[in-house]
């Protein structure tokens, strides 16, 4: 507990406001030159025609292969046309090729000592992004990117200033490191777990002894339209519920697991409901003691275990996650829940109950902190004009 209070201090990070300057508003293609590229490259051709020369296309910061020969000698910044759209790196090796999905631009000669190229990915990579959105097509192609608008900093006399450029990438890079720091204190607070049990008598119970692990049924959106009720239909939404039918599946108390998704969160339903296919059921088995389980305390010993073992495609703050955890997958974890038990062996639910209380009273605490950083690291430069 002393832990998480302390990393408060990290509040005292200070937010970053609104940069104001005077700017002028000038489009890429009044800035920048389209660089050479070669959309006849693929991966045969690479293999065909090796060499030295690094090729850049729509992946991110590194080179797609090499090849024995080049298109470029200028410092450019790359923007994705397909993929990524919209997303930006900045290339400056002494000669280079650039193939397929991507536009490279580079300062035009007037302009080669007045434009930071640092500067100008800070400041239209977002605008390129909300273009991509704004356009509906899924790409951002040479085009529209040429005729994005951008605010460069100006100084009295109405030139570019180069030193307010500096001086804000500056900045943001710092913001930008601090924003890490964060980043990782905020995994330390989320990888907190809090031994409750160790200096209490317990049991250890596989989970593969305790439930049964079943899956639920395809439930379209259509059927739930269809036959409208008052009984909740639970998918991988966390804290959520898909829709209501006018039948159910289960009547109790249960604990249910995604399985697909944002895999491996569990939630306790309760009363009358269903579930869809990307949803499994935790059934306990005969010859447990159920009534003296307190399912809050399964699901908070078992969660952070799901969660750490899912396998897929994960995603910051659950952004564009796609993970699985099937029964397969955990029954081979061999997952050993350890139960306090009475002097008499007995599992002890009030023990149980009292251990969940203070699990969810820390991982309240490690909420509003994850919180209150998610704030700080979601903070953007706002460039404005005066």
């Amino acid at each position: 507990m002393k832990l998480l209070l302390s990393l408060e201090e990290l509040l005292n990070t200070r937010k970053m406001e609104a940069l104001k300057m005077k700017t002028k508003d000038v489009k890429i293609k009044d800035l920048f030159d389209d660089c050479p590229s070669d959309k006849t490259l693929t991966k045969e051709k690479l293999q065909r025609l090796k060499g030295e020369y690094p090729v850049y296309t729509a992946t991110i910061g590194k080179p797609f292969g090499k090849i024995n020969f080049y298109n470029n000698t200028k410092p450019a910044l790359m923007v994705v046309n397909d993929g990524a759209s919209g997303s930006t790196y900045i290339v400056e090796d002494e000669y280079y090729t650039i193939g397929k999905h991507a536009t490279g631009l580079s300062v035009k000669k007037e302009y080669s000592d007045c434009i930071l190229l640092k500067y100008i990915q800070i400041v239209a990579e977002p605008l390129f992004i909300i273009k991509n959105k704004s356009n509906g097509r899924g790409n951002l192609p040479k085009q529209d990117i040429m005729n994005v608008k951008i605010p460069i900093p100006i100084n009295d006399k109405g030139n570019f200033d180069l030193s307010i450029q500096k001086a804000l990438v500056d900045k943001y890079e710092n913001i930008e490191n601090q924003k890490k720091k964060l980043i990782k204190k905020r995994k330390e607070i989320e990888s907190i777990q809090v031994a409750f049990t160790r200096e209490m008598q317990t049991v250890e119970v596989k989970l593969n002894e305790m439930f049964t692990l079943k899956r639920g049924k395809i439930i379209s959106k259509e059927m739930i339209y269809n036959n409208k009720g008052k009984y909740p239909v639970y998918s991988t939404q966390v804290g959520g519920i898909f829709g209501y039918l006018n039948t159910y599946m289960y009547d109790g108390k249960y604990l249910l697991w995604n399985t697909d998704g944002l895999a491996g969160y569990i939630k306790i339903a309760e009363g009358k409901f269903s579930f869809t296919n990307i949803v499994g059921i935790m059934l306990f088995k005969k010859g447990i003691d159920s009534l003296n389980i307190d399912l809050r305390y399964i699901k908070n010993y078992l969660e952070p275990i799901f969660r750490a073992n899912v396998k897929g495609r994960m995603g910051e703050k659950g952004k564009n996650e796609y993970t699985k955890l099937n029964r397969t997958m955990i029954k081979e974890l061999d997952i050993k829940i350890p139960i306090p038990i009475k002097p008499d062996g007995t599992y002890d639910l009030d023990a149980q109950k009292k251990i969940s209380d203070k699990i969810e009273l820390v991982d309240k605490q490690k909420n509003k902190l994850i919180n209150q950083l998610n704030v700080l690291i979601d903070t953007d430069i706002v460039i404005s004009k005066w």
